[in-house]
């Protein structure tokens, strides 16, 4: 995907200021977790397992910097950045640091967003690797990585933690359908057949299909389509993020989740294992 699609999603105004508002209280609730967080615990295993607590936090951070970067460029129509150098300052950091940077990094990225009038921009595009997304949809993405990544971070210690529920609420509308689909495809397609399968959220009530052939597609519907070869029922809208993310394993599988017909759900969490957050 070199450029953004143009039947691509773009969340309304109301939408992404509730975008605004989630990544906030992200960021104040992750920024305040910070502090409790002793220095024998900066290096516990976070839920990503290449990452330690503190790596997580730099990831969050040096990301919150990239995005600045991205974005200023998008408004001044100069090239992307590469952003190997910040990463390399940011992993240079000691596990202190990278939890301490976190903070002053997102906070940074929230006073740009806050700042721009995103009437005024227009339908500018920001490059992400090799994909071009509207700017709203780039603050969904970056939503998306702080509500899963946070909870890698939560889960550490705790392991009843589960994905802010106003986060999930936004992401299952908002998350750009072809985006999943891209990358369902590059974990999944030609692995579990030709199949086709429903999902029902309970909370909020939600109904998807994802289907699988040479590639894989993820499609709202009304719940009234036939021809579904295979039924997964989830009680909430962050066990559908944690599921497209890999990250719901039966030692953080919350309760009411059923499956019947083809995928299964093994077979479905077992195709999906890999993070594309991660990538």
């Amino acid at each position: 995907m070199d450029k953004a699609s143009d039947s691509m999603s773009r969340p309304t105004m109301d939408e992404i200021d509730a975008v605004r508002a989630v990544l906030a209280r992200s960021h104040a609730d992750l920024a305040a977790f910070a502090l409790s967080i002793t220095p024998g615990e900066e290096t516990r295993g976070s839920y990503c397992t290449e990452w330690s607590v503190a790596q997580v936090y730099s990831h969050l951070g040096s990301g919150a910097e990239i995005e600045v970067a991205r974005i200023r460029a998008a408004l001044s129509g100069e090239p992307p950045l590469d952003p190997a150098q910040i990463w390399q300052r940011w992993n240079a950091l000691t596990h202190a640091e990278m939890i301490s940077g976190f903070a002053s990094a997102d906070a940074h990225y929230l006073q740009l967003i806050d700042e721009l009038d995103l009437n005024e921009v227009g339908d500018v595009e920001v490059a992400i690797d090799s994909f071009r997304v509207p700017l709203r949809t780039a603050m969904v993405l970056r939503l998306t990585e702080h509500a899963l990544h946070s909870w890698d971070i939560y889960v550490a210690f705790n392991p009843d933690a589960e994905v802010a529920r106003d986060a999930a609420d936004l992401l299952i509308d908002l998350y750009p359908r072809e985006i999943i689909s891209l990358f369902a495809s590059l974990q999944v397609a030609g692995k579990l057949g030709s199949a086709s399968l429903r999902f029902d959220i309970a909370e909020p009530r939600r109904t998807q299909m994802m289907t699988f052939g040479e590639s894989v597609t993820l499609t709202d519907s009304d719940g009234l389509e036939g021809g579904a070869t295979g039924h997964l029922g989830l009680p909430m809208a962050s066990a559908w993020a944690r599921l497209l993310t890999g990250r719901l394993d039966d030692d953080h599988l919350p309760p009411a989740v059923t499956s019947t017909g083809t995928p299964t759900f093994h077979d479905l969490r077992t195709a999906l294992k890999g993070d594309p957050l991660a990538a």
